[in-house]
């Protein structure tokens, strides 16, 4: 039986189809603040091995080395560090007050070693919520930056040094692991250590409660979404007691070992009480693969193809060992993976960065769900103070219009020249020319497009653009400006 989507059959939907033309690539070594070893590809242009704007990229644990982007914007100029995190292909002990520190490490060796003057952080889907929650804490003073994980550990991010990257990309980035969790989780599971005991009026994969036979589309009641909706996040916070109890186990014989008393006991209570503060403990989170949106397209209407994002079948799947969070300690869990407890969300890091920062959604991507209010209404853009002038980058159509002078990296502007953002007509935006400008002495302006679930303090220089063809089946999408 073969459940994996037909996106992975032909290898990682992430990676490029054809090797960039004219670069060069070196394997870099370096560690992170905390001294962990760390690897990547250092991809630029051929001729120029220390380009001025760079970018990176890292997922929490996907392997980003032949990334898509990666031809594109060495065809522009721009280097790309494509490398892992210290978990690569495992996020079982993924604590994101740790990762960020990684994506510190590609920053500063950029910047410090490689003679580049502008870094640009790409985040692709769960990429987006990492270099947010890096940004963020990277423009805090140290003593305002997050002192202890969700787990109770400390962090290092009060005593190392963190350089700010100058632009931030979020392509196809969902809010984050933890908040699509809070979406995927089956909420039917009434027994943590047996998935098969459940509650048959929450299983969105019964007839009764308005599933149909794949792959045709169901139409869940509005009171079974709500009551389905609210029971998840119930078994999150469950899950969250679950991880702090286990983690208390360990402190518990912590503190034992630690007590004067601890050198009266006999040998075998001493080795028992070592061998607790020793243990890691692994949580199992049976059948993650139970979003209602895979299989129901009226709650958020697009031209998606039915499933998920790994299969065609989510209601198969979803008893499967590959999924979202499906083995995690008690520590990433609450980090990564809990929507109610993790740091690394878009919606709490997003109004702590201050760089420009290019949004552009996946509009047939079987994961993000983001956009229901803006489907909904009629989208408002808000008009924003123009880019700081940090860097020049483009997003090319398949038809671009005729270039002029400054539209492009051979083609200078005149000194005193403005360059607009973008060129617009009407109020919706629908511009004919894609480059996205952040230009040394750029008088553009940003937009962003506003939704009520969004905080207002993210009215810094934000730009959208919808994809209108799926991107992890196309390596080359269309792009829509919306």
């Amino acid at each position: 039986m073969t459940l994996v989507s037909k996106t992975y059959w032909l290898g990682a939907p992430f990676f490029f189809k054809q090797e960039p033309e004219n670069a060069q690539v070196r394997s870099l070594s370096f560690h992170s603040a905390d001294l962990r070893q760390l690897g990547g590809l250092y991809w630029t242009p051929e001729g120029n091995p220390r380009p001025r704007v760079a970018a990176v990229l890292m997922h929490p644990r996907v392997d980003f080395s032949r990334h898509y982007t990666i031809p594109r914007l060495l065809e522009a100029g721009i280097g790309c560090l494509a490398a892992n995190s210290r978990n690569p292909n495992n996020d079982t002990t993924t604590v994101h007050e740790d990762i960020i520190l990684d994506v510190g490490a590609c920053v500063r060796v950029l910047k410090e070693e490689h003679g580049a003057e502008y870094v640009v952080l790409i985040g692709n889907s769960g990429g987006g919520s990492l270099d947010a929650f890096y940004q963020c804490q990277a423009s805090l003073a140290k003593e305002s930056r997050i002192q202890v994980t969700p787990g109770g550990a400390p962090t290092a991010l009060g005593r190392v040094d963190m350089i700010p990257a100058d632009a931030l990309v979020l392509i196809s980035a969902h809010k984050g692991q933890g908040m699509v969790m809070n979406e995927c989780i089956d909420p039917a599971v009434v027994d943590e250590n047996d998935p098969d005991r459940t509650d048959p009026g929450l299983d969105m994969y019964r007839e009764a409660n308005g599933f149909k036979p794949a792959p045709e589309w169901s139409t869940f009641a509005p009171d079974f979404v709500t009551r389905y909706r609210t029971a998840q996040l119930e078994r999150v916070r469950r899950l969250d007691e679950t991880a702090h109890g286990l983690i208390a186990q360990n402190n518990r014989a912590t503190e034992l070992k630690s007590d004067p008393a601890f050198q009266a006991l006999d040998a075998d209570r001493q080795h028992d009480i070592l061998r607790r503060e020793a243990r890691q403990p692994v949580m199992t989170i049976y059948r993650t693969m139970a979003n209602l949106n895979y299989v129901d397209n009226h709650l958020d209407p697009s031209t998606r193809e039915y499933g998920s994002l790994l299969s065609d079948r989510p209601d198969l799947m979803n008893q499967q060992i590959m999924g979202f969070g499906r083995l995690c300690s008690p520590e990433a869990w609450l980090s990564t993976w809990s929507g109610l407890s993790s740091n690394a969300n878009l919606l709490s890091t997003l109004p702590g960065v201050h760089c420009p920062t290019l949004v552009i959604n996946a509009g047939r991507d079987r994961e993000i769900y983001d956009l229901r209010s803006r489907r909904r209404q009629r989208p408002q853009l808000l008009k924003l103070p123009r880019s700081p002038p940090l860097l020049r980058t483009r997003i090319r159509r398949q038809r671009s219009p005729r270039r002029q002078r400054g539209d492009g990296p051979h083609h200078p502007l005149a000194p005193g020249t403005r360059r607009p953002l973008s060129q617009h007509r009407g109020p919706t935006n629908q511009a004919r020319s894609v480059w996205a400008r952040v230009d040394r002495g750029s008088q553009g302006a940003g937009f962003f497009l506003s939704e009520p679930n969004l905080p207002t303090q993210l009215r810094t220089p934000h730009r959208c653009v919808t994809l209108t063809r799926d991107q992890k089946q196309e390596g080359d999408p269309k792009r829509r400006e919306s």
